[in-house]
């Protein structure tokens, strides 16, 4: 597919650490900040039911040996505001990173957009 994201769309943001939700159910920084190779990777919804988007998870979560605990839902129009984009990098279906993070040295800035974010993210318990 490798279409481009509309602001409109949500894309999930798989939580494999627990760390990264408080205990009130809101999304921490750290989900959304970038990896070492400065991207953030996220599932886009589109054209997916429910089952797929959770199946993708427990996929992403197998492959890397953690727990799917659950998944922050965001829409893109959020991470435009950022002054970041979301980029489709498939394989796999649907998969797509956030990108346009301030430069490494900038961890402050990193973790206020991350925030943000963060915020406008809706919390889905597993």
């Amino acid at each position: 597919m490798n279409m481009p994201l509309q602001p409109f769309e949500f894309v999930a943001r798989y939580v494999l650490f627990s760390r990264w939700v408080r205990n009130e159910g809101t999304i921490r920084p750290d989900a959304f900040m970038p990896a070492d190779d400065g991207d953030t990777s996220v599932q886009r919804h589109i054209n997916q039911t429910e089952d797929q988007i959770w199946a993708r998870g427990a996929a992403v979560a197998t492959q890397r040996a953690l727990t799917l605990h659950g998944r922050a839902d965001v829409q893109v129009a959020a991470i435009i505001a950022q002054e970041l984009y979301v980029d489709p990098n498939e394989p796999p279906e649907n998969h797509a990173n956030i990108r346009g993070w301030p430069a490494q040295v900038e961890k402050s800035l990193k973790k206020a957009k991350a925030q943000q974010i963060a915020d406008a993210s809706t919390w889905r318990a597993r």
